[in-house]
């Protein structure tokens, strides 16, 4: 039984106002081309057991809003360069170098060289994974990857870098063609393996932040509970003071957890937690169901600033998404 195998998306638009959305990231909340024509092609592919996909992009450029709230990215430039904005800070890469981020949200732009395209390796691994890497190896620091910044410049003379760059470019040469040979599912799971191997001394070497006396008082857990609530309880009048009472912290320290792992506070990452579950039920309405009782199902108690943070997080209204189901509420 064949385990691994590469999932091929490619777009192009001669249509400046023509809408797209890639799948790559958790959520994509906007995405246009450079000067509103181009072409992109992602081709990525599970390894292994532990959720770590990995893969390649080509494009001939764009800019991409995102929120990446599971996964740890790696992004490694082969061909044009990258910049990214993420937590009030600029993160830009050429090839030779490669970019870190803990989850979070972030906006990208890829420019593509002369002539040329842009080309870069993606690697995306639950959180929760890497952190098990991170404190199982050796050498790692205990909560040494919750530590790091929330983004990173990975260096050119990185040794673990060249080794994960060459072992990505043989699994996509070998294996994104289409043409190429089946892998099996016991071959699936030691390249994840390797794949985890050669991933595991980029998350041990990574630095603390500037501000390194961080306190390690609230653990990685209590975070992923406090989102676990989070998502169980989103259409009730939840309060960051409630979240911080049921996992056990004071509310400060919660605060700056959130900011520390995710770039933003608590109360940001429930409205994104409530604004996801409401793209969901309105894209999948049911009888009766109104922008105003979904907004409400979903904790939101303002139907004006539900609107605007709709449209600011998805580029269409409430409405807009309700209408496009064909469902007359």
């Amino acid at each position: 039984m064949q385990s691994f195998r590469f999932d091929v998306m490619t777009h192009s638009t001669d249509n400046a106002g023509e809408s797209f959305v890639p799948g790559m990231f958790r959520d994509t909340r906007a995405f246009q081309f450079t000067g509103g024509k181009g072409a992109l092609e992602i081709s990525m592919a599970s390894l292994g057991r532990a959720g770590l996909r990995f893969g390649k992009v080509v494009s001939t450029g764009h800019e991409v809003a995102l929120a990446e709230l599971d996964n740890v990215s790696m992004l490694f430039p082969q061909a044009g360069r990258i910049e990214v904005q993420s937590n009030g800070a600029i993160f830009s890469a050429r090839p030779g170098e490669g970019l870190f981020f803990r989850p979070n949200m972030r906006r990208t732009r890829v420019m593509c060289r002369e002539h040329g395209m842009f080309e870069a390796f993606v690697v995306l691994l639950p959180e929760m994974q890497a952190v098990t890497l991170t404190e199982e190896a050796p050498l790692a620091t205990k909560g040494s990857l919750w530590m790091a910044p929330s983004g990173k410049i990975l260096a050119e003379r990185n040794l673990a870098r060249r080794r994960l760059n060459a072992f990505l470019r043989l699994m996509v040469d070998e294996f994104a063609l289409e043409q190429g040979p089946p892998l099996s599912k016991r071959a699936g799971d030691t390249m994840g393996i390797m794949l985890e191997e050669l991933v595991t001394p980029l998350l041990q070497g990574l630095p603390g932040d500037a501000e390194g006396n961080f306190s390690h008082d609230i653990p990685f857990q209590k975070v992923r509970a406090a989102e676990d609530i989070m998502r169980a309880r989103s259409d009730e009048a939840l309060s960051v003071v409630d979240i911080a009472r049921d996992v056990g912290v004071g509310l400060r320290s919660l605060q700056l957890a959130f900011q520390k792992l995710r770039g933003m506070g608590p109360r940001d990452v429930l409205n994104d937690i409530r604004l996801q579950r409401a793209r969901l039920l309105l894209t999948k309405p049911k009888e009766g169901d109104t922008v105003t009782s979904i907004a409400l199902d979903c904790g939101f108690s303002h139907l004006g600033r539900f609107s605007q943070a709709y449209r600011r997080a998805f580029g269409e209204s409430p409405s807009e998404t309700l209408r496009g189901t064909g469902f007359e509420g």
